[in-house]
């Protein structure tokens, strides 16, 4: 029981992690190009990383495995789907709607990921699955009907999309993992990750870099820099960490924390103000979370059934 506090507390910690990225993001949205950004976030991940490597002398690959070439294919695609795509995809939305908006669509990544699995790897939804994508899709529909506009003074309803948009290649950098996950070690995985996409994002940060002058940026977007590519590692290192204590099924429900945290975060750092239509968007993510967990608890007690005849 005490082994799973902490799981608890690892998760939420993982989820608050997102939270200032999202957070951060708003900020620097409005000084400098977003491939600079992302870019400069992936730079500092990949040296902590690096670091971590050294330190643990992890390798790439487990003890006994050897990555093939369509191994090395799925860790450059996982650096271009929760790399490249993701962060452009969010980060583009992000100047369109509020903080609080983004990070409640954000947590749909579960039922994302459900649909995406059935589709790519054959696991079946059942009811409560379905149930949960439903609810995610009317949380998103409420959300969109608050059209507060974000920093380019326009409408959110194009930021919402592009948010959701970018929950897609993220979830599919899970369908990656599930396919490589067992032959490569998870330190020396997130190094190579990072590693390919920030050379990925070389040549468009150079772009952004060209039409802006970072000489005039002040000291404290070099600081939001760094917390962004912090709170990357950290996200990762908690929420690992706690997977290891929790079962994957529960830790899903964990996802809620990233609304809450967000929205609490954009009232207190960026102003924001909380509708009503963001806490009915909230109830059905929340709703859905659960409903997602049940499925997968379901699913669970299905196979220890089959394997128990």
């Amino acid at each position: 029981m005490k082994h799973l506090g902490w799981g608890y507390l690892f998760l939420s910690l993982g989820q608050v992690s997102i939270a200032c990225n999202v957070i951060t993001g708003k900020f620097l949205n409005q000084t400098m190009p977003v491939f600079t950004y992302v870019g400069a976030r992936f730079f500092i991940s990949m040296l902590i990383f690096g670091f971590l490597k050294v330190h643990y002398k992890a390798g790439i690959a487990k003890a006994g495995e050897v990555l093939s070439r369509k191994d090395w294919l799925m860790l450059a695609g996982q650096a271009l789907t929760a790399g490249l795509l993701f962060n452009v995809l969010f980060f583009t939305g992000l100047d369109y709607t509020t903080a609080t908006s983004a990070g409640i669509i954000a947590s749909t990544l579960p039922g994302v990921l459900a649909i995406l699995a059935f589709i790519f790897l054959g696991e079946r939804i059942n009811q409560y699955g379905l149930a949960g994508i439903l609810l995610s899709v009317v949380g998103i529909l409420i959300i969109s009907l608050d059209n507060k506009g974000g920093a380019s003074g326009q409408g959110s309803l194009f930021g919402d999309f592009m948010i959701f948009l970018s929950i897609i290649p993220e979830a599919y950098y899970s369908i990656l993992g599930k396919q490589i996950g067992k032959k490569v070690t998870i330190i020396g995985s997130a190094f190579v990750v990072n590693l390919f996409a920030f050379i990925m994002l070389i040549p468009f940060m150079a772009y952004g870099l060209y039409y802006s002058d970072p000489t005039s940026w002040p000291l404290s977007t070099y600081a939001l820099i760094f917390v962004g590519g912090l709170s990357s590692v950290s996200f990762f290192a908690f929420w690992c960490r706690g997977l290891e204590l929790v079962p994957a099924n529960t830790a899903g429900i964990f996802g809620g924390v990233l609304p809450v945290a967000t929205c609490i975060m954009a009232v207190v750092f960026l102003g924001e103000s909380f509708s009503w239509f963001d806490a009915c968007g909230i109830l059905c993510v929340f709703a859905a979370l659960y409903m997602g967990a049940e499925s997968n608890r379901k699913a669970k007690q299905k196979q220890l059934a089959e394997e128990a005849i």
